[in-house]
């Protein structure tokens, strides 16, 4: 069995993440969290995970993902969800901060 962490809301709603290939929606209902909808693989198109000017996401997961960024702001849940991660460079204190993204 592939371990799992699961990043929680206050809303009755989270992100299970399994492994290191997927991930899914949950729901806190009847005293247990369950999971719900289908199973997205790792590591995710980001348009899935957008919220457009029009309002309609294209996911339950952009919508869950939207409510625990909310609940916990700086998150990286994001990031891990894409695997791209900003990578800060500092040589010495005083220098240029240099700030790139990377793909896991």
């Amino acid at each position: 069995m592939q371990p799992v962490k699961d990043y929680l809301t206050g809303k009755d709603l989270g992100i299970r993440i399994k492994g290191r290939d997927g991930c899914c929606v949950i729901r806190f209902q009847n005293g247990s969290w369950i999971e719900i909808g289908r199973d997205y693989e790792l590591p995710m198109d980001s348009a899935l995970l957008s919220w457009p000017p029009a309002g309609v996401p294209g996911s339950i997961l952009a919508v869950a993902l939207r409510i625990y960024e909310l609940d916990h702001p700086g998150t990286d849940l994001r990031a891990l969800l894409t695997r791209k991660f900003a990578l800060i460079k500092s040589a010495a204190a005083g220098e240029l901060v240099e700030l790139q993204t990377r793909t896991l």
